[in-house]
């Protein structure tokens, strides 16, 4: 793993994501996140984690277990009905596996919408790295589609990351 990638937990016997990540910056994202609990949001959410999770043109199992502990487990994310957030999910990555390219336009489009708000766009991104970074197995394409992501919504990488 490159370290300027960041950290993630691993899912069965891992340590404790407190641990691994700064408490503040997933303290803020709960906070954050728990301000933005409209559809729109939870769209663009759960198409930021199926567009990482796809970075690589592969969703291992690992990776997909990943986003469904962060759904359950994270704080960030306890503000959405964790049901409603897997299947919605699902639909994306088997939208991305199955038609490619115009999946992935179409849930750009979701991720570009919440562009008008830089804290909101923030907090967006935020989980986007969360996602990448679950798994500890962070390569190029995640690291690129990140910063894809970033330029969708006007921000700069570093600042999402407090850097």
């Amino acid at each position: 793993m490159n370290l300027h990638h960041g950290a993630g937990w691993r899912a069965a016997g891992g340590p404790a994501i407190e641990s691994v990540l700064d408490r503040p910056l997933l303290d803020k994202l709960g906070a954050e996140v728990d301000r933005y609990q409209d559809k729109d949001f939870l769209k663009a959410v759960m198409a930021v984690c199926a567009l990482t999770a796809c970075a690589d043109d592969e969703i291992l199992l690992a990776e997909r277990c990943a986003i469904t502990a962060a759904i359950q487990r994270e704080p960030a994310f306890q503000v959405f009905d964790v049901d409603k957030a897997n299947h919605i999910v699902n639909e994306y990555i088997a939208a991305l596996q199955e038609d490619g390219e115009p999946a992935k336009a179409v849930l750009s489009a979701k991720v570009e919408r919440m562009a008008g708000d830089p804290k909101r766009s923030r907090t967006l991104m935020r989980i986007a790295h969360l996602i990448i970074t679950a798994d500890y197995d962070i390569d190029d394409a995640e690291m690129k589609e990140f910063h894809r992501l970033c330029a969708l919504v006007q921000m700069d990488p570093h600042t999402v990351l407090g850097h």
